[in-house]
């Protein structure tokens, strides 16, 4: 039960940037704005991979392995007309967006809920002015929680992958704390046209004489989106 502790509390924290120190607080004008996908449901297929360890993952994950969860986009945050790198992670790319279920209705554990609804949530994107993220992320953006005790460093990167995919990684590590290192990694194909990810990965690392590490992929079971 400690393991599943760590993974709830840890892969959730990762998502909130706050109080931070950012490299660039450029302000950089766009013209994005939300398709209509308002309502919209996805539905991805799950699997996960786990290694060494993660006696809990092997419990409470692997009952979900090679099925098929049901995203509903419910809610949208509103965009600026011109956002730094730092706003759009912290106000967009991080807020809520999403309810993720099993398509045959059983249980999730909530705290397995909370992890994937946030990584969808963090890939789910506006539409409409790709360069706006080339320009913010093509180089990568770092940013350090400097308050912390054990800082925390933060590292997104986005490029074209093609003339219809955007590719968008958020890398978190979190020093030597004397209970381990912790490390994540997120990474997402996003379909231009939507602003839907067609493919997420979700790594999760904990060092430690008793770690453990897993990684959750989502890939879109159909091309197209369908309002619920």
């Amino acid at each position: 039960m400690t393991s599943v502790f760590l993974i709830v509390v840890c892969s959730v924290f990762i998502i909130s940037v706050t109080d931070i120190f950012y490299e660039d607080g450029s302000i950089a004008s766009n013209s994005l704005e939300w398709a209509d996908i308002g309502n919209s449901t996805i539905i991805y297929d799950f699997t996960i991979l786990a290694r060494f360890g993660a006696e809990d993952a092997y419990q409470y994950w692997f009952p979900l392995n090679n099925s098929q969860v049901r995203v509903t986009i419910d809610r949208l945050p509103p965009l600026n007309s011109s956002m730094s790198a730092e706003w759009f992670i912290e106000n967009v790319a991080n807020s809520d967006k999403v309810q993720v279920s099993r398509l045959d209705r059983s249980e999730i554990k909530f705290g397995l809920r909370t992890i994937l609804e946030r990584a969808v949530s963090f890939l789910i994107f506006p539409i409409g002015d790709w360069k706006y993220f080339d320009d913010c992320f093509g180089d990568d953006f770092r940013l350090v929680n400097k308050d912390e005790q054990y800082p925390t460093h933060y590292e997104f990167m986005g490029r074209s992958s093609s003339l219809t995919t955007y590719t968008f990684t958020r890398n978190w590590l979190q020093q030597e704390s004397g209970t381990g290192t912790y490390k994540s990694f997120t990474n997402g194909e996003i379909e231009k046209n939507s602003g839907i990810p067609v493919y997420i990965s979700h790594h999760w690392l904990f060092s430690h004489v008793n770690g453990f590490e897993y990684t959750v992929i989502l890939s879109q079971h159909s091309t197209d989106s369908t309002k619920s």
